[in-house]
């Protein structure tokens, strides 16, 4: 539990380092005003960490997996319904750090409030469409991910024809309820599809079973790789590419992720019986 707990609070710190403005690191005092609102804002690594943080509260504090998988949902529902509340407010002063969690208005791309919705979601509709685990048949996880997927695009609508709103015309579009439900019934969608694209697969190449135990790990080296200053890609291949250009940085970013991550896994393992073995 401990190490869980320590994972998210990893991936907060890894989130606030990745936007520290190293080019002023000796010079701390002269650092610009708007290089400052930057680093204070929450972006996806702190939206995962604080998350991971939520589900693992209520791992603990729940006594069977229904219980984490209700509140979860309970949660989901709350933060969509906020979401256009918070967004109203603008971080500044004593709590800027704070607000930009829950607001989009200083430039945080990925508050809490609503991002934290998909994953808090996600744990409650992966409860729903596999009661079983990875035992669930195929039939039983399809039918109801396409009942899941009704049920969100209905209530889509039906807040559209609704005519109680805290929606107002300077709400960000990604702080607007219905713009959160589409996107939830997209991705549902979206796994139903892969969960029928998958059933002539019986069983995927190692290196790519490895891979998946390490999404965690890949996700924040990308990001590392791109824009951690001042060796970030971003700053070296600039803005704008060609076609072909991004093509050729794509692959080698895949191939660098790949290999780091495989990396990794083998990192761990020789910890793992360096540790036995001490």
């Amino acid at each position: 539990v401990r190490k869980r707990f320590r994972r998210g609070v990893d991936l907060i710190l890894i989130g606030y380092l990745l936007r520290v403005p190293y080019d002023y690191i000796h010079r701390w005092g002269e650092v610009p005003s708007e290089l400052i609102d930057v680093l204070m804002r929450c972006n996806v690594l702190q939206c995962i960490g604080i998350t991971l943080l939520i589900l693992e509260g209520l791992t603990v504090l729940a006594k069977r997996p229904r219980q984490v998988a209700i509140a979860a949902a309970l949660i989901s529902a709350l933060l969509i319904a906020l979401a256009p509340i918070t967004d109203a407010w603008v971080p500044a002063g004593t709590w800027h750090p704070f607000l930009a969690y829950v607001s989009h208005q200083a430039g945080s791309m990925f508050p809490v409030v609503p991002w934290s919705t998909f994953m808090l979601a996600g744990c409650a509709m992966g409860f729903v469409s596999m009661p079983e685990g990875s035992n669930t048949h195929w039939r039983v996880s399809f039918s109801r991910l396409l009942l899941i997927f009704a049920s969100l695009w209905a209530l889509k609508f039906a807040l559209q024809s609704s005519p109680v709103s805290f929606v107002t015309s300077v709400t960000h579009p990604n702080s607007r309820p219905v713009f959160i439900l589409e996107r939830l019934a997209a991705v549902t969608l979206t796994i139903a599809a892969l969960n029928l694209i998958a059933l002539p697969i019986k069983r995927f190449p190692k290196f790519l079973r490895t891979l998946s135990g390490e999404t965690l790990f890949l996700y924040v080296f990308h990001l590392v790789v791109i824009f951690s200053l001042p060796f970030g890609v971003s700053r070296m291949v600039g803005k704008t590419l060609s076609f072909p250009q991004a093509f050729g940085v794509s692959a080698c970013m895949l191939l660098l992720t790949a290999a780091a991550g495989l990396g990794w896994a083998r990192f761990k393992i020789w910890r793992a019986a360096r540790k036995v073995h001490a």
